[in-house]
């Protein structure tokens, strides 16, 4: 799984405060990240990559994550060098990416920048919101409407007797693994066992 990636590890605590030129730029245009591509994987932009181009970059860096104290930046409207080894990929490409970690912080930034993207305006009264100094939050300084990213936490249970797998299969369909959404997660292995009972 993506999200798989030790011995390295992700903290996404906030820490609000100016990159550096060894931390990494992640950049986002629609369904792209700017990376490069190697033989033996990919790897992203660092502030240093960029900054000759990009006066303001560190100003207006939003702070991501680290991993392993390595520190990820959200970078937005960027000038990019014409013959960069740097290229805009479609992010389908983290699902086999090379190193893992690098795969999970490109995908994990992707996520990161749809949400801040999403929220540059105010749900409730319409005006610009603005990044909090001190939490992952946008803020509104018209109305005071705070917005925190949501999280959805998801549960997928696979019923086995031995080597088979219990499946579905709808008329007209081809077969389908069993799944069930369950709203109340406290309740889980109840639900689970009354869902996927066999007698």
């Amino acid at each position: 799984m993506i999200q798989d990636i030790q011995p390295h590890q992700f903290d996404n605590q906030y820490r609000p405060c100016p990159p550096d030129a060894q931390s990494y730029a992640l950049y986002y245009e629609g369904q792209s990240a700017l990376l490069k591509k190697r033989k033996d994987g990919i790897d992203f932009p660092r502030f240093r990559d960029l900054e000759r181009l990009n006066e303001e970059i560190y100003e207006e860096a939003v702070y991501l994550f680290t991993i392993d104290e390595e520190r990820f930046d959200l970078v937005q409207n960027i000038s990019r060098e014409r013959l960069s080894e740097f290229t805009m990929e479609n992010k389908e490409s983290f699902r086999y990416a090379e190193p893992q970690y690098l795969a999970f912080a490109g995908i994990t930034g992707y996520q990161l920048n749809n949400w801040y993207r999403n929220r540059k305006f105010c749900g409730r009264c319409g005006h610009k919101m603005r990044h909090d100094e001190k939490e992952r939050m946008m803020r509104c300084d018209h109305c005071g409407n705070m917005e925190f990213p949501k999280i959805c936490p998801a549960v997928i249970i696979g019923v086995t007797d031995g080597d088979k797998i219990l499946m579905s299969k709808y008329a007209g369909r081809a077969y389908k693994k069993n799944m069930h959404f369950l709203q109340d997660l406290p309740r889980l292995e109840k639900q689970s066992s009354r869902l996927f009972s066999v007698k």
